[in-house]
């Protein structure tokens, strides 16, 4: 089951047009956080297991990490 015809052109083009483009939210791209890790990584063709669920934590918490230690020290 490989890629259909153009689909890695489309969605390469639509990257390189995404990263370039205005936001008004925060993104991060994590695409080669897995790199490296050479287990399973998913459950089948959409679902992380829990080794790539603990690493997309990983990367989650260290983005919001700084907002919470700020919210944390205007709680106390």
């Amino acid at each position: 089951m490989g890629d259909e015809p153009g689909k890695s052109d489309f969605n390469r083009a639509f990257f390189m047009e995404f990263d370039v483009a205005e936001k008004d939210f925060t993104y991060s791209d994590i695409t080669h956080s897995f790199d490296g890790i050479n287990e399973s990584l998913f459950l089948d063709w959409v679902h992380y297991n829990d080794v790539a669920a603990q690493k997309v934590a990983e990367i989650v918490y260290s983005h919001i990490e700084p907002a919470i230690k700020i919210a944390e020290k205007k709680r106390k």
